[in-house]
């Protein structure tokens, strides 16, 4: 299918993995549906992770036409990998019923947080707006970057806010215009604002 819907992509391996196009979401592998590292509730987060990239890449869309988004490569990947994993973790808590609260996640979901780990990436974030691969900022966007979205979402306007980022970039702003507009702080003030944050999360600026 790759040959006439290249974004519609399996992944081999054993790990979680997703890719949209062509109006649908293929997930090829959930690292094993009840996660032999984090139980069934590790399962869960993976699942509403891989599943939200869907949203975001419905939520992109131009026009009427189903094969056309912009949910990548125009958003950084700390706000597209993050964001996945803030509502992963969310339904995560749910899906418990109380036996997991949100906090927990950290116990299994051992993406790089510290400055050691991530100071290339938080560097490159604040330079540039560009999409990154998977990986190819350490996987920052997942611990980092999730540690960002939590506190985005938090105090700048909940999920909601990230679906209307992503309709505003369809709409023809850049994604530092439609960061503005959908969380109701500028970009470089929010850099600002999360440090102390994140320094309680483990990125400690030196």
């Amino acid at each position: 299918m790759a040959a006439t819907c290249p974004n519609l992509v399996g992944q081999a391996s054993t790990t979680a993995g997703a890719q949209v196009g062509c109006g649908k979401l293929v997930i090829s592998n959930l690292n094993g549906w009840m996660n032999k590292i984090a139980g069934i509730d590790g399962s869960w987060f993976e699942s509403a992770h891989e599943i939200f990239h869907i949203s975001q890449y419905v939520a992109g869309l131009v026009g009427a036409d189903p094969n056309i988004s912009i949910s990548y490569p125009y958003h950084p990947s700390w706000y597209r990998e993050g964001s996945a994993s803030t509502f992963g973790g969310l339904v995560r808590s749910l899906m418990s019923k109380g036996k997991y609260n949100y906090g927990d996640l950290n116990r299994f979901e051992k993406s790089p947080i510290t400055y050691s780990d991530c100071n290339k990436a938080w560097t490159y974030w604040q330079q540039s707006n560009n999409a990154t691969g998977f990986s190819d900022l350490g996987q920052c966007e997942y611990g980092l970057g999730r540690r960002m979205t939590d506190y985005l979402v938090a105090w700048h306007g909940g999920v909601e806010a990230i679906f209307k980022n992503y309709q505003y970039v369809a709409q023809g702003k850049t994604f530092e215009e439609a960061f503005k507009l959908a969380h109701g702080i500028a970009l470089k003030d929010f850099f600002v604002e999360v440090k102390p944050f994140l320094a309680n999360q483990g990125f400690v600026i030196p």
